[in-house]
């Protein structure tokens, strides 16, 4: 049986690999960056002709992305740089003039997902009702990042199998403790600047023309996060002093009480869940964004627990890929 290699770049085209880069992370465009260096008569001969249009990475015999050629980017030292990005990238160059009524957060998924040719799967419960909201003067990605916070939930392409996944707070794709080692320097971060004790939020009622207040107490605003509720970092960032202050905001569109409750709670339940973040470098990739993992080796016993994986940073600057991880609590 042939030794499986540690990593595999899919792209044909001129000159010797120097480095490879993937970024993936939740709610953004997937890159994948390759540098090569070229011989003189390489570089002499090159074009546009000889690149890969398509490029792939592979860890440990496992295929994390494919996608198409964005970039080209040559110097005078013989180098080109070679950026592939996954179909978000399409999204934000899709705009569409239309007002939208009465619409599914599913059904509008689906549509977004059919737009770049994708299969939307679908991770919690999205079969909530949208607010009125025109489309007009921003891209769909713009919308997507926008809808994303009101209804929190996050979501990623899935460039190998051409799904996009849609993922509620709360929720995940794949489930399983880390075995793998820390390597190199390991670092969190914690915040309350999310935390707010009551909130404000008005609305305007077409039907009356006139605008609506609601209020909100802390045990509404966090409610989307039963999950984190016991959680004793959250408890304490809530109890800080400076967890305090109070929210006052716009939701236009919205057409009663209960969706302007819901739309605020997700924005800052969303916002408060990434305000713990935890990264560290290993050399063997347990999980993709999106995936939940069980951290019970950390070296602070306050780190212990679930995390979603927000993002991932593979580099190929050796004969041994690195992985760095961002983790926020799960």
């Amino acid at each position: 049986m042939s030794k499986q290699k540690p990593f595999e770049i899919l792209a044909d085209g001129p000159g010797t690999l120097k480095s490879a880069e993937l970024s993936c992370f939740l709610d953004r465009p997937t890159t994948l960056t390759i540098k090569k260096t070229l011989t003189v008569k390489q570089r002499a001969e090159f074009s546009l002709s000889s690149i890969s249009k398509v490029a792939g990475l592979k860890c440990n015999g496992k295929q994390l992305f494919q996608a198409d050629l964005f970039a080209v980017r040559c110097n005078d030292l013989h180098e080109v740089e070679l950026e592939y990005r996954d179909s978000l990238e399409i999204l934000s160059r899709v705009f569409e003039s239309e007002f939208l009524k009465d619409q599914h957060l599913e059904d509008f998924l689906k549509k977004i997902a059919s737009l770049v040719g994708l299969r939307p799967r679908f991770f919690g419960k999205f079969g909530l009702k949208m607010p009125g909201m025109d489309l007009g003067g921003k891209s769909y990605l713009e919308h997507l990042q926008s809808i994303s916070e009101d209804f929190g939930f996050y979501f990623l392409v899935h460039s190998v199998s051409k799904e996009m996944h849609f993922i509620r707070l709360g929720s995940h794709r794949e489930s399983g403790p880390f075995e793998g080692a820390y390597l190199g320097s390991i670092s969190s971060a914690r915040t309350s600047g999310f935390m707010y004790d009551s909130a404000e939020v008005f609305s305007i009622d077409s039907n009356e023309g006139r605008a609506r207040k609601t209020e909100l107490s802390r045990s509404a605003l966090y409610s989307p996060l039963g999950f984190l509720k016991n959680a004793s970092s959250f408890e304490a960032k809530k109890n800080r002093m400076l967890a305090g202050g109070r929210m006052e905001t716009v939701c236009p569109g919205a057409t009663s009480p209960e969706q302007m409750e819901q739309i605020l709670a997700n924005r800052l339940s969303k916002r408060a869940a990434g305000s713990e973040i935890f990264r560290f470098f290993t050399a063997h990739l347990p999980g993709l964004p999106g995936d939940c993992l069980e951290l019970k080796s950390a070296p602070e016993k306050s780190l212990h627990g679930k995390y979603l994986i927000a993002g991932c940073r593979t580099s190929v600057r050796s004969s041994m890929p690195l992985h760095e991880l961002t983790l926020i609590r799960a």
